[in-house]
């Protein structure tokens, strides 16, 4: 099992997960992510327009990024 970490990347701030989540297969973090950044995206009351979820290894390194999609006005 490997860790990775699930950042949300803000043009203001950052949101560090400073806990992580053990995947036998990377595949498994980026379907995480992605899903994280489609929940962002579906719940934008808090304005998560214009982030990312960075997938980090234990080392630090950012192996994907995902961007949280902006709402399209109806």
């Amino acid at each position: 099992m490997k860790r990775f970490f699930f950042d949300i990347s803000h043009p203001t701030h950052v949101l560090y997960d400073y806990q992580g989540r053990d995947f036998e297969k990377p595949e498994h973090a980026h379907e995480l992510a992605e899903l994280i950044a489609i929940d962002l995206h579906c719940s934008d009351a808090d304005g998560w327009a214009g982030s990312e979820v960075k997938v980090r290894n234990i080392n630090g390194n950012c192996l994907i990024s995902i961007p949280v999609r902006n709402l399209v006005a109806a």
